[in-house]
């Protein structure tokens, strides 16, 4: 303050139960100004928003189902641990992967190609509509086999914006009625 730059801090006071925002700065020699603000109901808003991300974050992880969030372009950008599981590679080796990437090696039930342009994720992200139940067969590096999942996609939409900015795919293990031995005809 001596300096003459402001200062701005947070402190919170248990006796009044209020958290409290003070500015302090001097504009002239000899002069002080001090501007105290109550900020108790963002610092609780605050809280009550991490307290609800982390339950949120908590679901996400261990979660059954694999989530995968998609970038407007098709790009995953975050994955939970039950969809690294499913498709057998880590988020580092999915980030930045669109689903014509051709390392998906994703198959029809026929064993025909998945064409990355009908993938759910795409298809929501284009569409701006939600995609459920789509089968289709990946590839699964660490089994070195083909892992059957029953997808769905939903666009994410930001207020007022018909445009979608990020699609969320989840899928679960399909169990066909041949055993998932891994071969897929025309692999």
């Amino acid at each position: 303050m001596l300096t003459g730059e402001p200062c701005r801090l947070e402190n919170y006071s248990l006796e009044l139960d209020k958290h409290f925002q003070v500015v302090a700065f001097r504009p002239q020699p000899g002069q002080f100004v001090c501007i105290v603000e109550d900020i108790t109901p963002r610092k609780r808003a605050e809280a009550a928003t991490q307290k609800i991300s982390g339950r949120f974050q908590n679901l996400f992880e261990s979660m059954v189902q694999g989530v995968v969030y998609h970038d407007a372009s098709g790009r995953v950008i975050a994955a939970n641990h039950a969809a690294e599981r499913i498709l057998g590679k880590t988020l580092d080796q999915m980030r930045g992967e669109a689903p014509a990437d051709p390392r998906w090696r994703a198959v029809h039930e026929d064993g025909r190609p998945f064409p990355a342009d009908t993938h759910p994720a795409i298809v929501a992200i284009w569409s701006g509509k939600e995609v459920n139940d789509v089968i289709m067969g990946v590839f699964n590096p660490v089994l070195d086999a083909f892992r059957w999942i029953k997808v769905g996609a939903i666009p994410r939409l930001r207020p007022g914006e018909s445009v979608p900015y990020e699609a969320f795919a989840t899928f679960e293990r399909y169990y066909r009625a041949e055993a998932d031995t891994g071969r897929t005809q025309g692999t």
